[in-house]
């Protein structure tokens, strides 16, 4: 009896303690993606940083966001949560705030995913850079001239 007691005691302190550093990792997230939304950019909207905005969005974005960054892409037609009008998006957005989302994902949208665990935030910058140089416009709602 006295070893089962001491196995749940000990089964209950691990529990507390895997708890706790989950929190802790959740906080140290929270944590980086406010510092993100805070911060200037690091590159200059160069067109070579668009340049390399580019081509990292059309690899990781554009499935989903569209070529244009409409929100209509293909893959993006089949998500449970439509993907965000990007062009609309920085139309209210800082940079910072725009990068926070691309890094650590979207608040409330588990499809969006977290780039910060496959680009560089330099990676990152450049395509915020590439998505600004679109403009910021709402998507045509006709095709008529």
């Amino acid at each position: 009896m006295m070893t089962r007691t001491r196995n749940l005691s000990q089964t209950a302190c691990f529990l507390i303690l895997v708890a706790l550093v989950a929190t802790a990792g959740l906080g140290c997230v929270a944590m980086k993606k406010m510092s993100l939304r805070s911060a200037m950019n690091p590159h200059a909207e160069s067109a070579e940083s668009v340049s390399e905005g580019a081509t990292i969005y059309a690899r990781e974005c554009a499935s989903c966001h569209g070529a244009g960054g409409f929100g209509d892409g293909l893959a993006g037609k089949k998500l449970t949560i439509p993907p965000t009008n990007l062009r609309a998006f920085i139309a209210e957005r800082a940079e910072g705030y725009f990068a926070s989302q691309v890094a650590y994902g979207k608040t409330g949208n588990p499809e969006m995913p977290v780039f910060v665990k496959t680009l560089s935030i330099n990676q990152i910058w450049h395509v915020t850079n590439f998505v600004f140089s679109l403009g910021p416009v709402s998507k045509p709602t006709s095709s008529l001239p």
